[in-house]
């Protein structure tokens, strides 16, 4: 995409995936919900927030359901943002984020960017996901493969197999909850998510749905640093994040 000649019909509405429980994160998020737990001081939604105010973003969507009404508090007094809509997933403590992605289905007409809300990105990621041009899903190469959470295999240079495990031959690198989906790759992403539905219930997770749409059309990877994104899932993660943040990594700043 041209980043100087952005309009209404290439700009992109990003998800926000951030309706879940935290349960991993507690203490941290026995009060909130984990996007609202801060790093260094500053709440990891209001990082992620700052990154996507530019051109090329129209909307962000928010998927609440824990402490919803916190998350949309605090998102709504942030002066560096763009245009914000919430849209509450009623599933959110008995189901995994299939439904989450499901909740948003009459807004995912055109580009769109989704992003796992317990994410803390470097402003490269951001804006090279945002201004993609093919479907597209983060990938991290530099991950130690005894660390990875959802391997991924790229076959003919293109996004080929997630999986929690993988052999350790077919690892390329570890899948980032970062993707950009055309008008086309969306709707076949919504077919794939009620597919999984249908097989798993809501048990499902929406990276099944992505994994279903890899066998079906082109993904394409696209290559990140291990300091470009910083998960926060775990009281590890935070404690890391308050570690590597005084360095300055990318993904701080």
């Amino acid at each position: 995409m041209n980043r100087d000649a952005v309009d209404a019909s290439n700009s992109v509405r990003v998800i926000v995936l951030s309706a879940g429980l935290g349960t991993r994160l507690r203490p941290h998020t026995d009060y909130v919900p984990k996007a609202l737990v801060p790093v260094d001081g500053e709440p990891i939604i209001e990082r992620l927030l700052a990154r996507l105010a530019l051109p090329v973003v129209h909307e962000v969507v928010c998927v609440t359901g824990y402490h919803a009404e916190l998350l949309e508090k605090k998102v709504s007094a942030v002066s560096e943002r763009p245009p914000v809509r919430f849209v509450y997933n009623v599933d959110y403590a008995s189901a995994n984020n299939i439904l989450s992605l499901t909740a948003v289905r009459d807004l995912l007409t055109g580009p769109t960017v989704i992003i796992d809300g317990d994410l803390i990105l470097s402003t490269d990621l951001v804006e090279r996901i945002l201004y993609s041009v093919d479907d597209t899903l983060a990938v991290d190469v530099g991950t130690d493969r005894s660390m990875i959470d959802m391997a991924v295999e790229i076959r003919g240079g293109r996004v080929w197999h997630l999986q929690k495990q993988l052999p350790p031959e077919r690892i390329s690198g570890e899948v980032v909850g970062v993707s950009y989906w055309t008008g086309e790759g969306i709707h076949a992403l919504l077919r794939a998510a009620d597919d999984v539905i249908d097989r798993e219930g809501t048990e499902g997770w929406y990276m099944h749905a992505v994994r279903a749409v890899a066998k079906q059309r082109r993904l394409e990877p696209l290559w990140v640093k291990q300091d470009d994104w910083m998960e926060i899932d775990t009281v590890a993660d935070l404690e890391r994040a308050e570690r590597e943040i005084k360095d300055c990594p990318p993904w701080a700043r």
